[in-house]
């Protein structure tokens, strides 16, 4: 490795490689990690004078000094003279934005590993000085959603009462960037995360997000977070007895008959109806959890909304499905799918009914999947007839992306199909398609690197990472 990472040409690769690979063998191997640090030192000294990339060498390698750091605190060697060292590192950085983010990379490492004492050191020195700093409120605002998580971890009574100073729709961002990171461990800065990966929160940790989602005030916003709550602890069932489910439970009914549906975003019962079966998940009793579905479909027909009342029904199919309540328990799981997929049908605006055929794809693959996969085909090549083009282009790529996510090989092959019909597109159908080109490059890129990630390979991992890079610079 140390003979490979000297033969790089690049002076500005052989340092970034340098410091990568440092980062990543750090714990296993500090020595190696040490002699390719020096590596890329030397190669620094030598360009650092003249180069006209030496901003960018400097900021990248100051980033991977703190991903080596972040070995430094898992490792809790106590160390100070490394903590001191990325002090200096990112004092000398020429933009406070650019400091500001390096240490909030720092301080979410440190919630991470539970390392509170230098997480309070990081925000009562660094973070909360040059955040406020920042004159520009609307920058200002953009950086507190950023960094609610970790306000919130360090004095959330604090924090709440800090958010009282700010718009409504800026304490509605920063409430939904805490519950992300509460209900999946991943933080903004964190660009490579595995979104695969299974994360179980603890009970105190629903509890406290229940609390949040009382706070928040779209019905969809409200939902999807008593959605991802339920799924997880019905997936989790054996890390949260009787006692915890219930109390979970109620916590949610209190949530849902205090805040649906809410007159300024939704006027119907939509939501509130789905959120009210998603708690059917932490129930075992499917006689009981029958007869409650059976009383929420009844409902479903005075939604006024027509594409809203096909997404309730889309909902409570997958529900149901979910939570294995069949014929027997008399639910009619197919005419759920059958009501849905009718009202789909019914849409005369194009733009909406592909807009919401990319909310229910999923769960029309699940049950019916070549009936997904010709409704999804068909959506692509479709010429929509409307003045928000950048609204369509970004639906169509969110329905490949649902594609690619459904099945990998189904995704590729939906591409080849497109491309073969491509001259049925107008120019913004193309204008799409050439989108959706990049998006594949990169998500197969993005699944080789979670690849070599899991299979240790850290050197190829960070050629790729360093091409996957540039990719994103350009």
């Amino acid at each position: 490795m140390l003979e490979t990472c000297s033969l790089i040409e690049s002076d500005i690769e052989k340092i970034e490689v340098g410091y990568s690979m440092a980062s990543e063998l750090f714990s296993c191997s500090k020595d190696l990690a040490s002699k390719l640090v020096g590596v890329a030192d030397v190669c620094k000294k030598s360009v650092w004078a003249d180069s006209i990339n030496t901003i960018e060498v400097y900021s990248s390698v100051v980033h991977l000094a703190i991903t080596i750091f972040r070995g430094y605190i898992k490792r809790d060697d106590g160390e100070n003279h490394n903590y001191a060292v990325i002090e200096e590192l990112i004092r000398k950085i020429p933009s406070v934005f650019t400091q500001l983010d390096a240490w909030a990379e720092v301080a979410y490492a440190c919630l991470l590993d539970k390392n509170t004492k230098l997480l309070d050191s990081i925000l009562d020195w660094h973070i909360g000085p040059l955040h406020a700093g920042i004159e520009d409120d609307e920058v200002k605002n953009e950086y507190l959603n950023k960094l609610a998580a970790l306000y919130y971890y360090k004095n959330s009574y604090k924090f709440f009462k800090d958010l009282e100073r700010v718009s409504a729709r800026h304490q509605q961002q920063c409430y939904r960037s805490v519950l992300d990171f509460i209900l999946t461990n991943q933080h903004p800065y964190d660009l490579m995360a595995d979104s695969s990966k299974e994360f179980i929160p603890s009970y105190e940790s629903i509890t406290n997000a229940c609390d949040i989602i009382s706070r928040l005030e779209s019905d969809v916003e409200i939902y999807s977070c008593i959605k991802a709550i339920a799924k997880k602890v019905q997936d989790n069932n054996h890390n949260f007895n009787e006692v915890a489910r219930k109390e979970i439970v109620r916590l949610l009914e209190v949530v849902i008959n205090k805040k649906l549906p809410n007159p300024e975003y939704i006027k119907h019962d939509g939501f509130k109806i789905v959120a009210q079966a998603e708690l059917l998940r932490l129930s075992a009793d499917r006689v009981r959890n029958a007869t409650q579905v059976n009383g929420l479909i009844n409902q479903v027909p005075s939604i006024s909304n027509t594409s809203d009342r096909g997404y309730v029904y889309a909902l409570l199919f997958e529900i149901v499905d979910e939570i294995q309540l069949k014929s027997g328990h008399g639910i009619d799981r197919p005419k759920l799918l059958d009501n849905a997929l009718n009202t789909l049908e019914t849409l005369s605006c194009d733009s909406e009914r592909l807009g919401r055929l990319k909310d229910i794809c999923k769960i029309i693959y699940k049950a019916r999947p070549e009936t997904a996969k010709k409704m999804i085909q068909d959506a692509l090549l479709r010429n929509v007839d409307t003045i928000r083009k950048f609204e369509i282009i970004e639906i169509k790529r969110s329905l490949f992306k649902a594609a690619y996510d459904l099945q990998k090989e189904f995704g590729k092959s939906l591409m080849k199909q497109v491309e073969r019909d491509a001259h049925q597109l107008d120019e913004w159908g193309n204008e799409a398609l050439s989108m959706i080109k990049d998006d594949l490059k990169v998500r197969d890129l993005a699944d080789e690197i979670i690849h070599l990630k899991k299979g240790g390979e850290s050197y190829r991992r960070w050629v790729i990472i360093s091409y996957f890079r540039e990719r994103v610079r350009c």
